[in-house]
């Protein structure tokens, strides 16, 4: 529904724009390159949104998919830790870098910011033991004995 009322507005939009144009006579210039524009950037908005209407529809088909599996949950967990992790080294990195430049009071945000990180890993990797713990993946015979392979 939100979708047709989005794409019935662009349409009604790039109409008007059309409509706005001069009517041409015989003889007459073409449309000014302004008007020329406006019809060019209406047109690349109503792709846009077209393309990201679709974008979003895929992903939440995916995510209907997988929505109660704990690989989901999982895996979705294991994004959050990379991004905090990932950011908590930028952080350690540039307080590296920027050693000798910098002032106490912006090395102490910087650690504070590097261990307000580490607490956020520390929770979402607790959440990953509670999800597991509550509903572990399901072993096969297989993969049980390849894991006793390993482990010997």
């Amino acid at each position: 529904m939100l979708n047709n009322i989005k794409y019935s507005l662009i349409e009604f939009l790039f109409h008007k724009a059309s409509l706005d144009q001069p009517q041409r006579r015989q003889g007459e210039a073409t449309p000014t390159e302004e008007t020329d524009m406006k019809l060019k950037l209406f047109r690349l908005m109503y792709e846009s949104v077209r393309d990201s209407d679709l974008k979003v529809k895929r992903a939440e088909l995916i995510n209907s998919y997988y929505v109660n599996s704990t690989s989901f949950e999982v895996g979705y967990l294991m994004g959050d830790i990379t991004d905090k992790y990932n950011i908590m080294t930028d952080i350690a990195m540039t307080l590296k870098r920027l050693y000798e430049d910098w002032k106490p009071i912006e090395h102490i945000n910087a650690y504070e910011q590097i261990a307000n990180q580490a607490i956020e890993l520390n929770h979402l990797i607790e959440i990953i033991r509670s999800v597991h713990n509550k509903q572990p993946i399901h072993e096969t015979p297989e993969t049980r004995r390849a894991w006793h392979r390993i482990n010997k």
